[in-house]
């Protein structure tokens, strides 16, 4: 005769992804911090490839290098969790969006990343409504017209700055100061001036 057996609570590889959605600001040319998810499997049998969107990277450490495909050993994510660092690396101003996918064979994981750049950031957008800079840390191009120059050595050692007109919002200031730390242009009073560096928060 004909004998059959049927398996009960026995499933396939899986492969799940935390956070399932990260978001990115970054000036254009400017990669953005790395920021990161983690990877566990269970049961699967190949490398987990990892591929990033366009304007998107990869890593297996934060510091990089940044690529856009790398693979994991499957015995890595099987025995537990396995972190992935992404960054944005926008080529052009805009929003950009895509997934990151994490293949093993035919079982998937992705993640969803959005990432907005700007090729000159309005000073307003810099200062954001918050406690902080959305753009602390980041490297931008802002321009405005200069309203105090304090350059001397002996005064603030830089100079502010003004986006005319503003947004109209009393939450996000249209000015904001820039340290000049010897890069030599001597800037007056009314003029119009873009200017590229860091968003610090200091004091």
């Amino acid at each position: 005769g004909v004998s059959s057996i049927t398996l009960e609570g026995v499933s396939g590889p899986t492969l799940t992804a935390t956070p399932l959605s990260l978001n990115f600001t970054a000036a254009v040319g400017t990669p953005s911090a790395a920021q990161s998810y983690t990877l566990q499997g269970s049961g699967l049998t190949t490398d987990v490839t990892v591929t990033a969107p366009a304007q998107f990277e990869v890593s297996s450490a934060a510091t990089g290098p940044f690529v856009t495909s790398y693979t994991i050993p499957f015995a890595n994510v099987n025995a537990g969790a396995v972190t992935v660092y992404v960054r944005y690396n926008p080529a052009a101003a805009g929003s950009h969006a895509g997934a990151v996918s994490n293949l093993s064979n035919t079982t998937t994981a992705s993640v969803q990343v959005d990432g907005s750049s700007a090729g000159i950031v309005a000073i307003y957008d810099i200062q954001g409504s918050g406690a902080a800079s959305p753009y602390d840390n980041t490297v931008v191009t802002t321009e405005g017209i200069v309203t105090g120059d304090f350059q001397g050595t002996t005064q603030l050692k830089g100079f502010y700055i003004q986006t005319f007109p503003g947004d109209g919002n009393p939450l996000t200031s249209d000015g904001i100061f820039v340290f000049d730390n010897g890069f030599g242009v001597d800037v007056q009073v009314g003029d119009l001036i873009q200017v590229k560096g860091e968003v610090d928060e200091f004091n």
